[in-house]
């Protein structure tokens, strides 16, 4: 899983227009067309963007441990699927009902969800209590500090079409 300092750098080379002397041409026809598709990235925001398939993606880039955090805590009707920049979101809910959902999250309160395969996969799972694997696993599998930046951003909700 990537870092929420490296997903903030991608975000803010999306966000931004700068290039580098040493890019070759290529290099910068790819940003341009990838700045392009993602016009809406914000340096200073999330989105909420909804698709014109109607598929909604928060993108925080947080990181991948941050943003399966976040996944876990929004409502399971919401089927999320996180990995490193955003959180797919499966609704009909509108995007602000979903919005509001997630300003309501509280950071300080959120904390991983393992499975009981990845409890399994801790080094002498066998020999701990349930209680004790789960904060062992907490302790390695958290971002609280990620968590709680990306909560404190302000949301731009987005529609493409």
């Amino acid at each position: 899983m990537l870092s929420y300092e490296f997903c903030q750098s991608i975000r803010r080379l999306l966000a931004g227009d700068a290039s580098d002397a040493r890019w070759s041409e290529r290099c910068r026809n790819q940003f341009r067309e990838l700045r392009n598709d993602y016009r809406w990235i914000s340096e200073d925001s999330t989105s909420l963007v909804r698709g014109p398939n109607g598929e909604i993606r928060w993108w925080t880039f947080a990181g991948g441990i941050a943003n399966h955090t976040l996944g876990d805590a929004l409502p399971k009707r919401y089927y999320p699927n996180a990995n490193n920049l955003c959180i797919r979101i499966s609704s009909v809910e509108t995007s602000k009902a979903i919005a509001e959902t997630i300003n309501d999250l509280q950071g300080a309160k959120l904390q991983a969800n393992p499975s009981e395969e990845a409890l399994d996969k801790l080094k002498f799972s066998k020999c701990l209590p349930l209680e004790m694997a789960q904060s062992v696993f907490n302790s390695r599998a958290s971002d609280r500090n990620a968590v709680d930046r990306t909560l404190r951003e302000p949301m731009r909700i987005v529609s493409e079409h």
